[in-house]
């Protein structure tokens, strides 16, 4: 399965909340392919499910999980799953 995800963060002047989600998404094996926009060509569910359990920790409170200054936000947060056609 492939999956993209793609988010918009408000507020952010130090990009300490970025870098921690950045940090986990290349860790999970998810490459850059735009401004704030990640995509993983082979993951499992089960992988995705894991890494976005992460993500959402992260995100529910940046300033406590990711040392964010205070006001920053995750904005939106799009995830687009497929099967590609080989």
């Amino acid at each position: 399965m492939r999956a993209i995800i793609r988010l918009s963060i408000d507020q952010e002047k130090n990009s300490k909340l970025r870098n921690h989600v950045a940090a986990l998404l290349r860790a999970a094996g998810f490459t850059k392919v735009g401004t704030g926009s990640w995509e993983h060509r082979s993951i499992t569910m089960q992988q995705l499910k894991d890494v976005m359990a992460i993500f959402w920790h992260s995100a529910a409170d940046p300033q406590r999980n990711a040392g964010a200054d205070p006001g920053v936000t995750m904005d939106h947060v799009w995830i687009y799953t497929d099967t590609p056609e080989v």
